[in-house]
């Protein structure tokens, strides 16, 4: 917490204001104008000033912790970990996390001194990400904290994730996640990131079995003006998928941002890329063709949109039960899965098995589960445009992705042809991406890249305001 009182409800004057970007006007009518305000209370332990921090309910239907109702003019000590609802047990709103539960255990003096710690958000071979809170503001962040030797026993080496560091301070985009700051010990690397609320890309493509066409287009404009950018910088990504594309929001329409640097590679106007890398539904056919070691350039890049663009197109017309069925058959799904949610963990069903029964099921423009075959049928261009789904998509947006998977690398579009192309010439498109940015709150630099992107196609953007503040409460 940033004070010792902080007040949350309709009101204005609140510190923290509930509208109706958060609730609906039904549920907003059930809120009070001042719902609840947490108080911390300060106290001396071994000659050690610590608090507790306790929430009192002002409201008329109620605030609960846990689900267990608090009352109106009653006080609970909260616990870290404690979900507050308001109005109905049901609409949890924030997760408190206790500032004194984290100690400086494993964490180096720069995180502990300046970073509240609140729960796990992801967990990989090599690395977990927490959401943290800056002392000093109440702002949230993500923390990764990478292991240097995990990193280096499954990469051969730990370069790639101080190439990941280096490249996040060298951009600044507001469609690019921003890089804070940077702190590394001995065995781990601690990137403080900009947070994402909205999880990524890849969420949403399975939950709703595609996405329509001007879906798509909404989210594929941002991407290819982020990947603008880091070419103009000299920089391949290399690893374009869905996965590495964040929301900052869990709203259908929501700013992304391209992610996980980590297989990136700066290069000049001399110098190719020869690395071998990137996962292999995106890699480009060049990339497969020399196993790896010969030269390719920033092209490999327009290929991996093509592959995005061609799986986030298709929207299946098979029932959920149809689905279901298919993606059992291909051993995906066990027979206990409720469904295709998107929280895969919670559904019984492994994130990564399930964007994977994608290609399985057919969605990818790339389809056999041999990885032979499948580097053959991508070497080859072996895809099409055949299926039912396909017949309703404009012929602009078929013409778009095959000029991005056009087998030879001086013949496929570059990113700022992609950018010119008819199917993305498209004003109201823009109006409403510049709109959004406004409201997610840039700072003049973020702001400034995208108006020179936008000024070369003839538009403007507007200042939004300044940067969000949260108190010492995670949303839920």
């Amino acid at each position: 917490m940033v004070k010792d009182v902080t007040t949350c409800g309709r009101a204005s004057t609140c510190d923290i204001v509930i509208t109706d970007e958060e609730a609906n006007e039904k549920v907003l009518g059930t809120i009070s104008k001042k719902h609840f305000r947490i108080l911390k209370k300060t106290f001396t332990l071994d000659g050690d000033t610590r608090y507790n921090v306790f929430l009192e309910d002002l409201s008329s239907n109620g605030t609960f912790i846990n689900k267990n109702i608090v009352g109106k003019g009653s006080e609970v000590k909260l616990h870290t970990n404690d979900r507050i609802s308001i109005s109905s047990a049901n609409f949890q709103v924030f997760v408190f996390f206790d500032g004194n539960m984290l100690g400086n255990l494993s964490l180096p003096q720069e995180i502990w001194e300046n970073y509240d710690h609140s729960r796990r958000l992801g967990k990989g071979a090599f690395a977990e990400v927490f959401c943290v809170f800056q002392k000093k503001t109440g702002k949230k962040f993500a923390m990764k904290v990478v292991s240097k030797e995990g990193f280096k026993y499954k990469h051969g080496s730990s370069n790639g994730v101080m190439n990941e560091v280096n490249i996040l301070k060298a951009v600044d985009h507001p469609f690019i996640v921003k890089l804070e700051e940077v702190v590394e010990t001995k065995v781990s690397l601690f990137i403080i990131l900009e947070a994402m609320d909205g999880g990524d890309l890849q969420h949403i493509i399975l939950p709703n079995v595609g996405l329509n066409e001007s879906e798509v287009k909404f989210y594929f404009y941002q991407i290819v003006l982020a990947v603008q950018y880091l070419h103009e910088k000299g920089i391949i990504h290399r690893d374009l998928k869905p996965s590495n594309i964040l929301m900052a929001s869990e709203k259908m329409k929501s700013i992304v941002k391209v992610t996980d640097f980590g297989l990136s590679k700066f290069i000049n106007e001399e110098t190719l890329a020869t690395t071998y890398c990137g996962s292999p539904h995106y890699v480009a056919p060049e990339i497969l063709q020399s196993k790896g070691h010969g030269a390719y350039t920033k092209k490999v890049d327009v290929w991996s949109l093509g592959v995005v663009l061609y799986l986030g197109r298709i929207r299946v017309q098979d029932d959920t039960a149809t689905v279901k069925r298919t993606l059992r058959k291909r051993r995906v799904l066990d027979s206990n899965t409720v469904g295709l949610a998107p929280d895969f963990h919670q559904k019984g069903l492994n994130k990564n098995k399930a964007f994977e029964a994608l290609s399985l099921a057919g969605y990818f423009p790339f389809q056999d589960s041999d990885n032979l075959r499948l580097i053959n049928e991508i070497v080859h261009g072996l895809y099409s445009f055949n299926q039912k789904p396909w017949t309703k998509v404009s012929e602009d947006a078929k013409n778009l992705i095959q000029k991005m998977m056009t087998l030879d690398p001086e013949k496929r579009l570059s990113i700022n042809q992609v950018l010119n192309h008819q199917w993305l010439k498209d004003k109201n498109l823009k109006k409403e991406v510049e709109n959004l940015l406004k409201k997610h709150k840039h700072d003049y630099n973020q702001k400034k890249f995208y108006r020179t992107q936008l000024n070369k196609q003839g538009r403007r953007l507007t200042s939004g305001s300044n940067s969000d503040e949260t108190v010492g409460l995670s949303p839920k």
